[in-house]
C-alpha cells in the first residue's frame, strides 16, 4: 500500500510551485481600448427593416389574413405575430387598436408594410386620414 505525503504548498497544475509564477498564469491581459456596451447589442427584432416613413405606432393589431385570428404587427418587421397576452388573442383588433391609440390609417399602413414591403407607398402612415382612407402622396 502506497502512502502519499501532502506538502503544505499547493501544486500548480501547469507545473511549478512558485506563487509568483501562479499569479502570472492567473492574470488576464487588460484590454487596450474600452468597447461601448451598445456595440454588442442586437436589435429587438432581427428581421426589422429601416423605416422610410414617420408616424408608425409601436405596434398594431390586425385580423391575420391567413388564420383569421388577431395578430400583431411591429413596424419594420416582416411577420405577423400572435399576441403575447392571452386575452388579446380573443379580442377584436379594432378594439385593441382603439385602446392603444392606434388610428385606422396607421393600421392600414402597417398592413401594407408587412404584406408588400415597408418601402411601398401605401405603407406611409402620413398618406392616410384619421378614418383610414388613402389620400396618396
Amino acid at each position: 500500500m502506497a502512502v502519499s505525503v501532502l506538502s503544505d504548498r499547493c501544486q500548480n497544475p501547469y507545473g511549478g510551485n512558485d506563487k509568483k509564477e501562479r499569479k502570472d498564469i492567473m492574470s488576464l491581459p487588460r484590454p487596450m481600448k474600452a468597447v461601448p456596451v451598445s456595440k454588442g447589442l442586437q436589435p429587438e427584432h432581427e428581421g426589422r427593416e429601416k423605416l422610410l416613413f414617420k408616424g408608425y405606432p409601436h405596434h398594431c393589431y390586425i385580423e391575420d389574413p391567413y388564420s383569421g385570428r388577431t395578430g400583431v404587427i411591429y413596424p419594420g418587421d416582416k411577420t405577423i405575430y400572435k399576441p403575447e397576452k392571452e386575452f388579446e388573442a380573443t379580442m377584436n383588433p379594432d378594439e385593441l387598436n382603439r385602446q392603444y391609440g392606434v388610428t385606422s390609417g396607421q393600421v392600414q399602413a402597417c398592413w401594407y408594410g408587412v404584406m408588400h414591403g415597408w418601402d411601398y407607398a401605401r405603407a406611409n402612415p402620413m398618406a392616410y386620414n384619421l378614418a383610414g382612407d388613402y389620400l396618396g402622396v
